[in-house]
């Protein structure tokens, strides 16, 4: 199964100020934890569970770890799975009652993630798998067979496709795609796509290397050396267990000191306190305070 990402982030201050988390191959795949800043390795994880990862993951907090769509075109349906980050141990989510070529799940809300199947948008019930239409992607003669997808919380999302490795932005209300421009280079696709500043994407290409991508342009550097599958950004300043929000490593990891910090990003209206997945424009509300709550309650990995 070829398989394509859709990724969730806060656009970051500047590149390098975090870690990259990042896939090699799709039924016995090792899970990498990466230095942004110089692409050294941190730490490496055997990722078992699963039956054939061919495409992206996402870092989403109420998963408490990297969610992806697995499945082996076998005539089962696909399902989701979620992958620790700091164990490479799989979660067997639920079945989504479909099998695609193709395909990619993003965070849509606390209900549910959005999702593309062979080039066509969907909601994905996070509790069932149940899917639901919502869009063909159309809008430019130029758009073949997607790849691999990433999302900004501002809703800004950014596909890219096999011939010419065009970049277009998707809007996720209708699937409508615009151009951006060619990448290039239709033997040597993206695999994998994820946020990474506010002016450059990032993504892995089957030929091997981690790539910059400008926003604007579609203009690529190469970051760093490396065959992956799949990767995904996240800040110093994201926690990998949401309810860590002060980002503590010392016993007991979940403290006092958590609920202050939540508590302060709600007052600073910091798109972290966003816990209940709201989608823009959101509000921050006593459902935020009951959505942190429970992932407390919940501990982290």
């Amino acid at each position: 199964m070829r398989a394509i990402a859709l990724i969730l982030v806060a656009a970051s201050p500047a590149a390098g100020q975090g870690v990259i988390f990042a896939l090699s191959g799709a039924t016995s795949p090792t899970l990498y934890r990466l230095n942004a800043s110089t692409g050294a390795l941190i730490a490496s994880y055997p990722v078992t569970g699963h039956q054939a990862l061919r495409g992206g993951m996402v870092f989403i907090y109420a998963d408490a770890g990297l969610t992806a769509i697995d499945g082996a075109l076998d005539g089962n349906p696909d399902r989701l799975v979620t992958i620790n980050p700091q164990s490479g141990a799989v979660t067997i989510r639920p079945a989504i009652g479909t099998e695609w070529t193709r395909h990619s799940v993003i965070y849509g809300d606390s209900s549910s993630y959005l999702a593309i199947g062979d080039n066509t948008l969907y909601r994905i019930n996070r509790t069932t798998g149940q899917t639901t239409l919502i869009a063909p992607l159309s809008g430019s003669p130029r758009l073949d067979q997607v790849t691999a997808m990433a999302r900004y919380s501002n809703d800004e999302t950014y596909i890219v496709d096999t011939i010419d490795t065009d970049l277009f932005r998707l809007d996720l209300t209708n699937g409508q795609v615009t151009w951006i421009g060619s990448i290039g280079q239709s033997d040597n696709p993206f695999l994998d796509l994820s946020g990474y500043t506010a002016g450059a994407l990032i993504g892995v290409r089957a030929n091997g290397g981690i790539y910059s991508i400008s926003r604007a342009t579609a203009a690529q550097s190469l970051l760093f050396e490396g065959n992956y599958t799949a990767v995904e950004y996240v800040s110093y300043g994201a926690p990998l267990c949401y309810a860590n929000c002060d980002g503590s490593t010392t016993l007991p990891v979940l403290t006092a000191n958590d609920f202050l910090c939540f508590l302060n990003k709600f007052v600073a209206g910091d798109s972290y306190a966003n816990c209940d997945g709201s989608v823009p424009p959101w509000t921050l509300t006593a459902g935020d305070f009951q959505c942190f709550l429970y992932s407390f309650a919940g501990g982290c990995p």
